[in-house]
């Protein structure tokens, strides 16, 4: 194809410039990506999936099955876009790549976001039909949205001849778009692809937002915009697509749908040199009119039909038009580039070879079905006034495409009826028609027309394969949004963080919260400072942040109750002041998490969780509470981050917590193992509360003071212990501190379905009430003497340490 010197939609005075394969080339502002390829004389794409032969752009919209690219913003780049659905800008980069994408290594740097919608009315399609239903919606007063995948409403308006209402069809376009936009309870999305139906009439759409920005816009506004929309109605206003001819070599570049020949002259001034219309319908001889009237040399219009209606033999014959009835395209020539050169037609006169640079084909029209078939929508097929198939001369159709992105031929087909597929669909597995990117569009319906033939069925019963969401291909990172990076999974750190930082720890991400691994000091390795915090642990005294521990507040008339029932040991029978380690289990008996639960009052209790299950269980309670016993009156509420928990470890802790806690009688007969102190005194700091817990098997307290004093706290106790050499430590170190005492982690030492007796703590059980789970626990598979048991080990002989998740297996040849 070639540009014009005038005519089309594009503005002239807006040059764009872009780079395909890294060549820079130039279009004009309304150009799509594939007329700029066009314009700029780039036919060759690349090339076919299994056979390698050279394909372009054989459409200008939901068609296209061979033009695709690859699309980069920055060093992200967006496999597989469908040219004909890219709006051309300044600065465009773009690859070709017909049959497979390729990710960047690089994190997505486009700028992607959702939008929630509800209306009366969403009208999928903008062309005469859409337009007209989303017109009338709105003067009725409804909500409307408009959907058009194309960045202009119109639809075929857009390049057709002739007038609505007294206008030509672009005046009425026009006309009909401002009205839309002045009504109040009325959107327009254009750019954007109705891309799967839901149930309940939802609908997922994609739009392109970067498509209609400004240079200056794109910077600031989001590239593409995921709505999700629920409708009160859905008007499927989504119009037909071309069919195309089968016949020998007809993939070749410069092989195109007619109305998309149209299409490229109308709106952006492109066309061929010499062109030939090979169709078995009315409807592509205005393409070759068209042709004609842009000055293009016509080489002849070829149809299959006997019988063509006299007004257009009569325009042909005006404008000195060949026209061949009952004839076909029985071959394609090629240049060395493998561009179209000739074809030819097999008529009553015999064979006749005609050179040109675009054959427009047309198969007729069918309805856009894809979205209603991906609800399972019935589809009934009529017979096409004319086949779409021309038999090769020598009967080989191993050239004659029916699917031009999975390079599925005739033959393929054939060999599937062979081989005793009959269904549909089987036929599309078999063959692969229909499963490339753009899920068979311009395939489907030959694929059945062409089954129907070989097993001798109708085309109505054989029907076409059905289509699968999304049937525009979707980022991944669209469908995240901006929910990306720390978006989507927060970095949550406690109100300590600033001092960690300050002394220079090494953070890991645990439950999302940023935790301290260790502490280094200049020249050591990990193992070293690993164990020199440990060594301050068990020897002198060291603090460590466990803020971020799971704390829930438990009270009313029926909170001991309540806890009874969730925990395997009674908690009722606590005192009050009094901590007790517990551990709750699913349905199953599968341990979901332990913790300690501290009595604070008659009514009232304070339960810690595990850092990663904090929310778990909260949502466990409520469930329980809501579904089971909502005539308990029991309260439960999360206060993980009302509070921040420093844990003085050690020897020394003692003489530590005595000096910021003067007033707190810290002896071992005043505060004894598994005991809680409220409204305590610590470092100045107001009702805090103190227990005397540990998960180091050392000497230990938990000070909880509020979220935002907790750095004062920190400082407070370092202050305190400086002339006893305190130490903080990090996650490192509690995990060894831990496992020399055999206190587990719940889903690091357990597994989905560990029971408390599979972890050894049967212990904890009390058999004289009911818990949740117990019943579960009690089945004769979850008291197997072989069950997986949760043991400790000693390395003998070695000071080796074993990674983390390493597997133990017995040694070749032990017994």
């Amino acid at each position: 194809m070639r540009r014009l010197a005038s005519g089309g939609e594009i503005d002239r005075s807006r040059p764009l410039s872009f780079f395909w394969n890294g060549e820079r080339l130039s279009g004009f502002a309304g150009d799509t990506l594939a007329s700029a390829l066009l314009g700029a004389g780039v036919d060759v794409l690349g090339t076919s999936v299994a056979l390698g032969r050279p394909r372009g752009i054989m459409s200008a919209g939901l068609e296209e099955a061979t033009g695709f690219a690859q699309i980069w913003s920055g060093n992200v780049a967006e496999p597989l876009v469908r040219t004909t659905a890219i709006p051309l800008y300044e600065g465009l980069r773009a690859e070709g790549r017909i049959v497979r994408g390729m990710l960047s290594d690089v994190p997505d740097e486009a700028r992607f976001d959702k939008r929630f919608a509800h209306c009366d009315v969403l009208v999928i399609g903008a062309g005469p039909s859409g337009l007209a239903s989303a017109l009338v919606a709105s003067s009725e007063g409804k909500r409307v949205m408009l959907v058009e995948a194309d960045v202009e409403v119109g639809g075929a308006l857009l390049f057709e001849e002739g007038t609505t209402e007294g206008h030509t069809a672009l005046e009425w376009v026009r006309a009909a778009r401002q009205a839309l936009d002045a009504a109040p309870e009325t959107i327009v999305l254009t750019a954007t692809i109705a891309s799967m139906l839901l149930d309940q009439n939802g609908v997922l759409l994609v739009q392109r937002v970067g498509a209609l920005l400004s240079e200056s816009e794109r910077g600031a506004l989001p590239e593409q915009r995921l709505w999700q929309v629920r409708a009160k109605e859905i008007v499927m206003a989504t119009g037909t697509l071309e069919r195309p001819l089968v016949f020998p070599d007809n993939d070749r570049p410069g092989i195109m749908l007619a109305g998309a020949a149209r299409s490229y002259l109308a709106r952006h001034a492109l066309a061929p040199t010499r062109g030939v219309v090979f169709t078995n319908n009315d409807g592509a001889y205005r393409t070759a009119f068209a042709w004609r009237a842009a000055g293009v040399d016509v080489a002849g219009v070829v149809d299959l039909r006997p019988v063509v209606a006299a007004p257009l033999c009569e325009r042909l014959e005006a404008l000195g038009i060949p026209l061949w009835v009952q004839s076909g395209v029985i071959a394609t020539s090629a240049d060395g580039a493998g561009r179209l050169a000739g074809v030819t037609v097999r008529s009553d006169a015999g064979d006749i070879a005609i050179p040109c640079d675009l054959l427009a084909v047309s198969g007729g029209h069918e309805p856009n079905v894809t979205l209603p078939s991906q609800l399972r929508g019935a589809t009934v097929q009529l017979s096409p006034v004319a086949d779409t198939r021309v038999v090769a001369p020598d009967g080989d159709e191993s050239r004659s495409f029916v699917d031009l992105h999975r390079d599925a031929t005739v033959a393929g087909v054939e060999r599937a009826i062979h081989a005793g597929v009959r269904h549909i669909e089987h036929v599309k597995r078999f063959t692969l028609v229909g499963t490339g990117v753009e899920q068979g569009r311009a395939a489907r319906t030959n694929a059945g027309l062409l089954t129907s033939s070989l097993i001798g069925e109708s085309a109505a019963s054989v029907g076409i394969s059905r289509s699968r969401p999304p049937n525009e291909p979707i980022p991944f990172t669209l469908m995240a949004g901006r929910a990306t990076g720390e978006r989507y999974e927060p970095r949550r750190t406690t109100p300590i963080h600033a001092e960690h930082v300050a002394m220079g720890a090494v953070f890991e991400v645990a439950g999302q919260w940023m935790r301290p691994s260790r502490y280094p000091r200049a020249g050591e390795d990990a193992r070293a400072t690993i164990a020199r915090e440990c060594r301050a642990a068990r020897e002198g005294v060291a603090v460590v942040d466990v803020s971020t521990l799971g704390k829930i507040d438990v009270r009313g008339p029926d909170a001991a109750w309540f806890l009874d029932q969730l925990y395997v040991n009674a908690i009722g029978t606590m005192r009050v002041g009094q901590a007790r380690y517990s551990v709750m289990c699913q349905l199953d008996g599968a341990i979901l998490d332990d913790g300690v639960v501290m009595r604070l009052g008659a009514q009232h209790f304070f339960v810690t969780t595990s850092t990663s299950h904090a929310a778990a269980v909260v949502d466990w309670m409520e469930e329980w509470l809501q579904t089971e016993w909502p005539s308990r009156r029991v309260w439960v509420t999360s206060i993980t981050e009302q509070y921040s928990t420093v844990a003085l470890v050690g020897p020394r802790a003692r003489d530590v917590l005595a000096r910021v806690a003067p007033a707190l009688d810290v002896s071992r007969e005043g505060f004894p193992f598994h005991t809680v102190r409220r409204e305590v005194s610590v470092a100045g700091i107001a009702d805090a509360q103190v227990a005397r817990v540990s998960f180091s098997g050392e000497l230990s307290y938990e000070v909880s003071v509020r979220w935002h004093e907790g750095a004062s706290l920190w400082r407070a106790l370092l202050e305190a212990g400086a002339t006893r050499d305190i130490m903080p430590y990090g996650l490192d170190t509690l995990q060894q501190l831990r496992m020399e005492k055999g206190f587990l982690i719940v889903g690091q030492d357990t597994e989905a379905l560990t029971t408390v007796y599979d972890a050894g703590l049967g212990w904890l059980v009390d058999e004289r009430k009911e818990w949740v789970g117990k019943r579960s626990t009690r089945r004769s598979g979850n008291r197997r003497s072989d069950r997986a048991e949760l043991v400790g080990f000693v390395v003998v002989g070695s000071d080796e340490v074993i990674p983390e998740g390493a597997a133990l297996t017995r040694a070749i040849g032990a017994p």
